[in-house]
């Protein structure tokens, strides 16, 4: 299991440090104070053997990669300093960081710090990793147009496998999961999940790009976009689970704004679904939310085996406040209100 991690240089955050996670891991706090870009951190830090998975992320967040944006992704625009990633997971220790690639050729750091004018030279990101004394490295160039290309990557296996869902159910694979479920016989499994969100369910499927829902008591397919965006959310969060143990068998996934689209009714199957796979898999969540009813819901089927932290951007930087299940401070509004109330800080 992940344990911590700490962010250097990325995005908006400086330096940000945040420990002792649990099996589900819960961020609140205000909008742009740095909960998605945690869970992108999470990603790429196990992802670094993949280099163009940050390439996905600026997708997810419609951004299309190409030289003149690639300092974007640094603090305050400042490539003169690498993006840093250090993690513990169970006791092995995991190090990255993410340079600047200028042109074909890899600058020095001082050399950077000279001339800033060097920006109008990226044409891609190169990543250093060590994971618990091995060492490799990764890169990708970019044109002009967005096209990827010269990708280097090591064939190591990494530690886990960790997989980002942002806020837009449409970039989740679901017709891939579907298939890919069908074809390795586990229908039976994932339509047991979906009877506990609705009864009627017989049967899922795909045709050409579609997913189709087979309905007791109607007589044709059913679109699954005709069922609203919380089935469509549980059953691609659930469908994932069942499909990525052919990958991997220790996971890690990141769900950006999990209440999206969610009755709180819906809300309970969904985190109880979750927490029945749970044991029969090794998976970690990260959940980003703005919804109390989300929090308390967590709070009674998780139990222990989920955490808080509240995620506040103050003077001196990006800080994480942790609440775990014990006392009241769990759920008391003013201190642990998903949606900011920061003033205090």
């Amino acid at each position: 299991m992940i344990k911590d991690i700490t962010i250097k240089h990325f995005r908006g955050l400086e330096e940000f440090e945040i420990k002792e996670f649990q099996q589900f891991n819960i961020f609140v706090g205000e909008n742009s104070c740095g909960k998605t870009s945690i869970l992108e951190a999470i990603c790429m830090c196990y992802n670094a053997e993949e280099p163009n998975y940050l390439i996905k992320i600026q997708n997810f967040r419609k951004i299309i990669v190409i030289p003149s944006n690639i300092s974007s992704i640094f603090y305050n625009f400042d490539f003169s300093k690498p993006i840093e990633f250090y993690s513990n997971y169970d006791s092995r220790k995991i190090e990255v960081k993410i340079y600047p690639k200028i042109l074909k050729d890899f600058i020095p750091q001082e050399n950077l710090k000279q001339n800033f004018m060097l920006e109008l030279y990226i044409n891609g990101l190169e990543f250093e990793t060590n994971n618990d004394g091995q060492k490799s490295q990764s890169s990708f160039s970019i044109q002009s147009n967005g096209d990827v290309h010269d990708i280097t990557k090591n064939d190591k296996k990494p530690l886990l496998l960790a997989l980002y869902l942002p806020s837009d159910i449409e970039n989740w694979g679901l017709k891939y999961s579907i298939d890919t479920i069908r074809k390795e016989k586990k229908s039976d499994k994932l339509i047991h999940y979906l009877r506990l969100f609705d009864e009627r369910i017989l049967d899922i499927e795909t045709l050409e790009n579609n997913v189709l829902v087979n309905l007791e008591g109607i007589d044709k397919l059913i679109n699954i976009n005709f069922l609203g965006e919380g089935f469509k959310k549980y059953t691609s969060i659930l469908a994932l689970m069942l499909t990525v143990n052919q990958w991997h068998t220790r996971f890690c996934i990141c769900v950006d704004e999990i209440e999206n689209g969610l009755h709180f009714s819906s809300m309970k199957k969904l985190l109880n679904s979750i927490k029945e796979l749970s044991k029969e898999f090794d998976f970690q969540f990260f959940f980003t939310t703005h919804s109390l009813e989300f929090l308390d819901i967590a709070r009674n089927i998780l139990n222990d085996k989920s955490k808080i932290f509240k995620i506040v951007s103050t003077k001196k930087g990006t800080k994480a406040y942790p609440y775990s299940q014990e006392g009241e401070a769990y759920f008391t509004i003013d201190r642990i209100d998903p949606r900011g109330n920061n003033d205090e800080y």
